[in-house]
């Protein structure tokens, strides 16, 4: 559009009906936010569109270990890059990928517990919005010194700033508070999740008996 500018082209993405209405019945964060928030181009009239349902908690269970499996495992490539990083001392580049790894943790939690899947990369944004889901991840990222407090700083700018500002630095003690308490996050993740999931599992039996 003339006088605008955009960060990137428009991209055209197909994908066939069912799969459309299939992941606008579960509610996938993806295709519920562009039916939500998109604008309708062209309509034949032969195409309806679906709404999303209410799942029992099988397919709920189902589809949370399913996305959690695929985030959760790149946060594990970002905290072995970190980790490599590290022992490199790269620092600058590493705690890009820690932040990373932080970010995919966060995320793993959200989509497992609610099948959400927020778009902001901010940790001071994340950490919040999973903290108020379960109390766990409260104490993640310490800041109860001015060193702690200045190591998280850098942690939440190391996204933007640990690749474009050449001025950047992480001196080895913020990166080894930084590489802790993502490892840290990583062990409330796992077991956070796996009580959701066990949640679950007591829903599953409850509503199939109901059933019965």
């Amino acid at each position: 559009m003339e006088g605008k500018r955009h960060p990137a082209p428009p991209q055209i993405i197909v994908e066939s009906t069912t799969t459309v209405n299939r992941a606008i019945r579960r509610k996938h964060y993806f295709f519920y936010e562009i039916i939500k928030d998109g604008i309708l181009l062209y309509d034949d009239g032969t195409f309806q569109i679906g709404k999303p349902e209410k799942l029992p908690y099988r397919e709920i269970k189902q589809y949370a270990e399913e996305e959690y499996a695929g985030c959760f495992d790149m946060a594990e490539s970002f905290l072995r890059s970190g980790q490599t990083a590290n022992k490199s001392n790269d620092l600058k580049y590493g705690s890009f990928e820690l932040h990373q790894a932080c970010e995919r943790y966060y995320k793993a939690y959200m989509l497992v517990y609610g099948g959400t899947r927020p778009k902001s990369h901010k940790l001071e944004v994340l950490g919040p919005m999973a903290k108020s889901r379960s109390r766990g991840f409260a104490n993640v990222f310490p800041v109860n010194t001015p060193e702690d407090r200045e190591a998280f700083d850098k942690l939440c700018r190391a996204y933007i700033e640990a690749r474009y500002n050449r001025l950047f630095t992480v001196s080895e003690e913020q990166y080894e508070y930084m590489l802790a308490r993502t490892e840290a996050l990583r062990e409330v993740t796992i077991r956070e999740c796996a009580a959701r999931i066990a949640y679950y599992d007591k829903m599953i039996e409850k509503e199939e008996n109901s059933l019965i």
